[in-house]
């Protein structure tokens, strides 16, 4: 999830933040959407298309990455990674 460096500089650029939804929540994320407003991009397939939806009561969200240029997933990799690694090791893996 998220953008790259360029993705990150429109978000400072735009005034813009990147908000993410808890894995495995998206039937209870679906079940919010209460009217599908357009589709644009269509031909990337449903999945990879831009929804403007209405949502109802839909959260709670993490912000990501803000209008600061801030990224909490690059923060948060490498510390991740070592704990990956630390209790991976804690049981011979």
């Amino acid at each position: 999830g998220g953008f790259g460096d360029i993705g990150r500089a429109s978000l400072k650029k735009h005034g813009a933040f990147y908000c993410e939804l808890t894995g495995g929540a998206s039937a209870y994320a679906v079940s919010k959407i209460k009217k599908v407003n357009r589709m644009m991009f269509d031909d990337l397939g449903s999945a990879e298309a831009l929804w403007i939806v209405e949502v109802k009561d839909f959260g709670p969200l993490l912000v990501t990455q803000d209008s600061h240029g801030n990224d909490l997933r690059s923060k948060l990799s490498g510390k991740v990674r070592k704990d990956i690694d630390l209790i991976l090791g804690r049981y011979g893996l």
